[in-house]
């Protein structure tokens, strides 16, 4: 499959979680997938009989063993909290769904949630300020960093493409940044364009296109 996908630019197709695992612990280049397959297939055709007499106690136990490796990751949950809160959110509730629900319930849930998480980031995305670490071209947020603002630019982050429905956030944000929000006369006609307030007050007239 992933040969002839190979051809046309498609996404790889990829094992199940436990397969992943196992091949982890040796595996060295690709043809372990192709290895793992063939093992697979053997047993589908002619071992599976062998199989059947055991005890449900004997098969569970071996599916134990070869998930060992993934349930010991669940201890690292506040490290993935860390990194990224809503994929360990979304993981938590696909395993919630999945035990409570059972599979294919558990897998709707889980993609109506990643479906949910990705428009909520684009419609209320994270923003920062960035500042510049010392003797470096390396830019970090100013609130989280020790790093310095640059004297007469303001660098500002914004975690998503802008469209049409955080482009109002977008603006609020930025202004909020700049302060021109507390500068903007009463009245004052907005066009899209971020209103750039000179001294003296009142108001100049002269805009500051934010694209």
């Amino acid at each position: 499959m992933n040969i002839i996908g190979s051809f046309f630019s498609s996404f790889m197709a990829a094992a199940s979680l436990s397969r992943s695992l196992i091949q982890s612990n040796g595996g060295k280049t690709q043809l372990v997938g192709f290895v793992s397959s063939a093992i697979i297939l053997v047993v589908l055709l002619w071992l599976g009989p062998l199989f059947e007499p055991l005890p449900r106690a004997v098969l569970a136990a071996t599916i134990w063993v070869a998930l060992w490796g993934m349930f010991k990751q669940v201890k690292h949950i506040w490290t993935y909290y860390k990194l990224s809160p809503y994929d360990v959110v979304i993981w938590v509730v696909v395993f919630v769904a999945t035990v409570l629900l059972g599979v294919d319930n558990g897998l709707i849930v889980g993609v109506a949630g990643s479906l949910f998480i990705i428009v909520f980031r684009v419609v209320l995305p994270h923003s920062s300020v960035l500042g510049q670490a010392r003797d470096t071209e390396i830019f970090r947020n100013l609130k989280n960093f020790q790093v310095d603002a640059i004297k007469g630019v303001l660098i500002f982050r914004f975690m998503a493409p802008i469209c049409f429905v955080n482009a109002a956030v977008f603006r609020s944000r930025l202004e909020l940044e700049c302060d021109l929000h507390k500068r903007r006369p009463p009245g004052g006609e907005e066009k899209g364009c971020l209103q750039k307030i000179l001294p003296p007050y009142p108001y100049s007239g002269d805009r500051l296109c934010a694209n």
